[in-house]
C-alpha cells in the first residue's frame, strides 16, 4: 500500500471552499465566478490554493465593478428614457389641448357669426339671451 499523502490545511481549505462555491453556485455574482472558477481548476487537475483565489478574486471584484458600472449606466439611460416620454407626452397633451380649444372657439365663432346672420330667420328667445 503507497504511502498517503499529507494534505496541508490551505489545500483542505481551499477543496472545501471549492465545494461549497460549487454546491452554492447562483446565476450571478461573486460566488458564481468563483465555483466557475474552482470547477476549471478542478478541472485543470491544478491544485487549488488561497493564493489561486486571492489572484482569481481579484479579476472577479474588476469583473463585478464592471458589471455594477454598466447596470447603473442602463439604469440611468432607462430613467432618461422615461423621463423624456413623460415630458413629450405632457407637450402633446398641451399642444392637443390649445388644438381642441381653438377648434372649440372657431365652431363658437362660427356659429355666433350664424347666428347674428339668422337674427331675422329665427325667432328671439323669450329671455333675450341671443
Amino acid at each position: 500500500m503507497a504511502p498517503r499523502r499529507t494534505v496541508t490545511g490551505n489545500e483542505v481549505m481551499a477543496s472545501r471552499r471549492a465545494a461549497f462555491l460549487a454546491a452554492r453556485d447562483h446565476t450571478h455574482g461573486k460566488e458564481a465566478m468563483a465555483s466557475r472558477r474552482a470547477e476549471f481548476i478542478t478541472a485543470g487537475g491544478q491544485t487549488v490554493t488561497w493564493a489561486d483565489f486571492e489572484a482569481a478574486m481579484a479579476e472577479w471584484v474588476v469583473d463585478l465593478e464592471a458589471a455594477k458600472a454598466a447596470q447603473k449606466e442602463r439604469k440611468r439611460q432607462k430613467a432618461v428614457k422615461k423621463r423624456e416620454f413623460r415630458r413629450r407626452k405632457k407637450k402633446e397633451v398641451a399642444r392637443h389641448g390649445e388644438e381642441s380649444l381653438a377648434e372649440i372657439e372657431a365652431r363658437w365663432a362660427a356659429a355666433y357669426k350664424a347666428g347674428k346672420e339668422n337674427a331675422g330667420v329665427w325667432p328671439a328667445c323669450p329671455d333675450g339671451s341671443m
